[in-house]
């Protein structure tokens, strides 16, 4: 069963496809009955939905448990992640000018997708942390294994007649130099 079905918290579910259009056909940043916008604000929602859809697939990715190919969307994140955080203090910066009053359309549905982001984010963050955490109990176990083993064994005489810790008469493995 999907993980997502089970979290009341999971992202809305994103297309499958990669380059399946996710804004206005136009590139002008409009989406299905969003408001008519342009310039910083038009190309912040337009990284905020790439950025969406990047760690959408980063999750899927985790899910289906091939975390070796989420390393090369890193760069990408890094970059989109930039760009997010320096157009959203344009529009801080510029708030007014740029969103207008208080109940604007614009504001209304910045805020549609600041939550859809947020939502996706704490999602993918919860997953992280779920996978961080079975590493850890993974690295935990092998640690508790080797101790133990260590702490089990045994003094004796080795082969060179020199004290030796380990089980006696246990097989240990071998390494054989073929120029010797």
């Amino acid at each position: 069963m999907d993980q997502r079905t089970k979290d009341p918290h999971a992202p809305p579910p994103q297309a499958s496809t990669p380059d399946a259009p996710t804004h206005g056909a136009a590139g002008d940043g409009a989406t299905a009955g969003a408001p008519p916008m342009a310039g910083p604000v038009a190309l912040f929602v337009q990284v905020t939905q790439s950025l969406m859809d990047l760690i959408t697939r980063e999750t899927q990715l985790l899910e289906s448990r091939r975390p070796s190919e989420v390393q090369p969307l890193q760069g990408e994140k890094a970059r989109l992640t930039a760009e997010y955080q320096k157009l959203l203090n344009v529009l801080k910066a510029h708030e007014s000018a740029l969103l207008g009053p208080k109940d604007s359309a614009v504001r209304r549905h910045l805020r549609q997708v600041m939550e859809t982001f947020r939502r996706v984010v704490a999602y993918h963050a919860r997953l992280v942390g779920r996978l961080k955490s079975v590493c850890e109990g993974v690295v935990n176990a092998i640690s508790e294994e080797a101790n133990r083993q260590r702490r089990d064994s045994v003094p004796h005489y080795g082969r060179d007649a020199r004290m030796a810790y380990g089980r006696a008469g246990s097989v240990r493995s071998l390494s054989l130099d073929s120029e010797a």
